[in-house]
């Protein structure tokens, strides 16, 4: 029975990867059954934790993923199992900031690696550091994000565990893309593609197609932006990762503005809209670049509800400032390149220019 638990759980990790979310559920349902008969304590709590894994990753439900991490983290402390404690800790503090407060994510980060290091285990601290430098990339400080993931990079390569080291690929490219090396990001997504391809992952093969689409963007190559986008949004649906898929719509939206082709355009803004006039975004990695697409889109149109749209992004921004604490971390959040242009866009709207004085 307990080798029965273990390929359970070995489904369910397997189902995550490739989004089978009914599979990976019924996988772990029947892992938490067995452990529970077999006082399994250390197998029932992977299990919280991959099942949590599931909903952050692929529902965006992260107040329900969180109580599966809590009582992963419950189950950890009771019996000692230091690995699975700080991966639920770091999980805990993912669904945070992914959530939109950062601050009680950082915290938990700025406590959790000086822990991992007094532990002397280094695939702890490399995992407490990455989770620090997506939460420094969130808030706009790209030059500590990328120092921190060429270390874990660094790291992943030298212990041979390929997983990471396409994680830390594709996540430095992003960075990359975000400091103005188009070019480099460029290269790094297609670095991270190739691995991603040979390991057989599709979620990253998925995060380094739409890297490669944001670095071709910027270099003005549209054609190639468009293809990367298209398979990064094909991708995302097949292993049903949502909020990721809409990131994949607004880069074709944008490419297609670039490019003249409003009608197509504002086909994909369509798709758009409704979650944008929802309750949250939650969970969608870059909010603002999606407020400011879909409103470059319909004033392109001269479509009226382009000002009120902006006045929605504007206040969306507004409310994710206000739950960053500090003042330093506050300005480092408005200097991201797509949330001054949020709000330049929304200042020329509110404060029109004053018509020139006559002469005389």
């Amino acid at each position: 029975e307990r080798r029965q638990t273990e390929a359970a759980l070995r489904r369910a990790l397997y189902a995550l990867e490739v989004g089978e979310l009914e599979a990976g559920e019924d996988a772990v349902h029947k892992a938490i059954r067995m452990a529970r008969e077999l006082g399994d304590v250390a197998s029932e709590a992977l299990a919280h934790l991959r099942w949590g894994r599931m909903l952050r990753h692929h529902q965006g439900d992260f107040t329900a993923a969180r109580v599966h991490f809590e009582r992963s983290l419950a189950l950890a402390e009771s019996a000692r199992l230091v690995q699975v404690e700080v991966e639920s800790l770091l999980n805990i503090s993912a669904s945070l900031h992914e959530s939109g407060d950062y601050s009680a994510g950082l915290t938990t980060l700025r406590r959790l690696l000086p822990y991992c290091q007094g532990l002397g285990d280094r695939w702890l601290e490399m995992s407490a550091l990455r989770y620090l430098t997506y939460v420094h990339k969130d808030l706009g400080d790209f030059v500590q994000a990328r120092a921190g993931i060429e270390q874990t990079l660094q790291f992943s390569r030298v212990i041979g565990y390929r997983l990471w080291e396409v994680m830390d690929t594709c996540n430095l490219a992003r960075v990359h893309h975000h400091l103005g090396d188009s070019q480099g990001a460029l290269e790094l997504a297609t670095q991270g593609l190739r691995l991603a391809e040979e390991i057989g992952s599709p979620r990253y093969q998925g995060y380094a197609w739409m890297s490669r689409g944001l670095a071709s963007m910027a270099l003005e190559h549209h054609d190639a932006a468009r293809e990367a986008f298209e398979h990064s949004r094909r991708i995302r649906e097949q292993t049903r990762m949502p909020l990721l898929e809409l990131e994949s719509v607004t880069g074709l939206a944008a490419v297609e503005l670039a490019c003249g082709r409003f009608h197509l355009a504002l086909a994909h803004v369509e798709r758009l809209l409704p979650v944008l006039e929802g309750p949250t975004l939650v969970g969608v990695e870059e909010p603002a670049w999606m407020w400011l697409t879909c409103y470059r889109v319909l004033r392109a149109h001269g479509d009226r509800r382009a000002p009120p749209l902006l006045e929605r992004a504007h206040q969306d921004l507004e409310a994710r400032l206000a739950r960053i604490e500090e003042e330093a971390l506050r300005r480092s959040y408005l200097s991201i390149p797509t949330h001054r242009a949020l709000l330049q866009e929304w200042r020329r709207l509110v404060e029109p220019e004053s018509p020139p004085a006559r002469p005389g």
